[in-house]
């Protein structure tokens, strides 16, 4: 039930997809692939699997305990831990999420312990750690289209809806990797477009940088910007 938003064509996970990737006559899910689907997967609205896997708090009607404890774990940060690395693993395709995407995730569970320690650890860390600031550096969807307009040298009104225009997609690209911004929250920020839109931006954007090495200095640039 929960894998049926990326159970779809443009994600590679189409009943077709999935049995030519279970036959081994596709590719594994390229970095971007199996990026976009975990954003889908995390973000998607009807959705309750952000309460089984921790990624939020659970609405007071919904019982988890029998489903979770079919995860074998026992405690329920185990179970949802557990949960959440099936799925995800299946998702992922085999592609192994960065050192930085893991720890967002992990921020993102919301275990007020484990980001209390973590926070103390970042106080006293030296500067042998330099993910850190990964902590301690969250920029906002505005600064990131400040960047972008200062490098465009336009403003975000005059391109957000230009056909064609990278503008847009970069913006949402960077603050899929830089601000921790849902899908949802990007659409809205954007002014009220779907989150699937967003996912298709951001998709193509990925696809724009890997074929054009143009713009990914362009991208080089905004990021330097950004300290991110």
């Amino acid at each position: 039930m929960y894998l049926n938003p990326v159970r779809v064509k443009w994600l590679g996970l189409d009943k077709r997809g999935r049995r030519r990737e279970g036959l081994g006559l596709s590719k594994a899910a390229s970095t971007a692939e199996a990026a976009e689907r975990l954003a889908v997967l995390r973000a998607h609205r009807w959705s309750t699997y952000g309460c089984y896997a921790g990624y939020g708090q659970a609405p007071e009607w919904l019982r988890m305990d029998v489903i979770l404890a079919r995860t074998g774990a026992s405690g329920a940060g185990d179970q949802k831990a557990a949960y959440r690395k099936a799925l995800e693993d299946y998702v992922r395709g085999g592609y192994e999420e960065s050192w930085s995407e893991r720890l967002r995730n992990r921020l993102a569970v919301g275990a007020d312990v484990f980001i209390q320690r973590v926070k103390q650890s970042v106080g006293v860390m030296g500067r042998e750690w330099p993910q850190k600031r990964i902590l301690r550096r969250r920029v906002g969807f505005d600064e990131v289209v400040k960047a972008v307009e200062k490098v465009k040298g336009e403003l975000w009104q005059a391109f957000v809806d230009r056909q064609g225009d990278w503008g847009r997609d970069m913006v949402f690209h960077l603050c899929r990797q830089a601000t921790g911004m849902t899908l949802r929250e990007l659409g809205e920020a954007a002014g009220g477009l779907d989150y699937a839109a967003v996912s298709v931006a951001i998709r193509r954007m990925g696809q724009r940088l890997r074929e054009d090495s143009a713009l990914q200095d362009v991208k080089n640039r905004v990021a330097k910007m950004l300290n991110v």
